[in-house]
């Protein structure tokens, strides 16, 4: 009963480490040997965000805006970190107001 509980841990490590861009397998060990102290940490462990904004990118859901290198909506017009007008990157006039 005891290690079903430790590989419960360990799984559920895994699932919330991976939702927040980290390596699933590791979290997984980790809970394991843990136990509940790995699900605890895997709780407040912040997330990666290189891994999640790269898996943004690459899933289509955000963009990086070219004049500031910040990501925002894939349908933005304009960049809501520096203001620049996205217009002439979407087809627009390519004149800022």
């Amino acid at each position: 009963m005891l290690v079903g509980i430790w590989l419960f841990c360990g799984l559920v490590s895994s699932v919330i480490a991976t939702s927040k861009g980290r390596s699933g397998c590791g979290w997984f060990a980790l809970g394991t040997v843990l136990g509940p102290f790995g699900f605890g940490l895997a709780l407040i462990a912040g997330p990666n965000r290189t891994a999640l904004e790269e898996h943004a990118l690459k899933a289509g859901d955000m963009k990086m805006c070219p004049h500031c290198a910040e990501l925002i909506e894939p349908n933005a017009v304009r960049c809501k970190f520096c203001g620049a007008s996205l217009e002439k990157y979407l087809g627009g006039t390519g004149q800022d107001p």
